[in-house]
């Protein structure tokens, strides 16, 4: 994996709607993200609320950069959205990813995370509890 440069993003573990575990399990998104990523996501999305400024700007930075992405979907009955997303490390222990769909109803302070493992339980992590996530761009 070759990386241009590195930003860091902290925050805290939040619980999600269960949304991301629903987009995940579609066949379209797991199969993009195996053949772009390299691995199929757990089925879920590890959110963490970002509460400092340089954090908030690195998040704000990454809108601004090309990123990996996963095209637009359309079904027949639906259209599954575009995907910008960027390799991660999850506190220096753990390989995942960040995504950032193109439709959802998080704000920018909320990011998302995917890896092959429930995050959670790898990392023992509950809400409330601050992780570091550092970006490769």
């Amino acid at each position: 994996m070759k990386n241009k440069f590195i930003l860091e993003i902290s925050g805290k573990v939040v619980s999600g709607l269960g949304e991301g575990k629903i987009f995940l399990m579609q066949s379209y998104y797991l199969n993009a993200f195996k053949e772009k990523l390299g691995f199929g996501p757990y089925p879920g999305t590890l959110n963490v609320v970002i509460d400092d400024i340089l954090s908030m700007q690195n998040r704000v930075e990454l809108d601004m950069l090309r990123g990996i992405e996963i095209p637009e979907y359309r079904e027949k009955e639906r259209v599954l959205g575009s995907v910008k997303a960027f390799f991660a490390k999850i506190n220096d222990e753990i390989d995942g990813a960040v995504v950032i769909p193109a439709r959802t109803i998080h704000p920018k302070s909320v990011i998302e995370i995917i890896s092959p493992y429930y995050l959670r339980e790898k990392l023992s992590l509950k809400d409330g509890v601050r992780v570091k996530i550092t970006v490769f761009a």
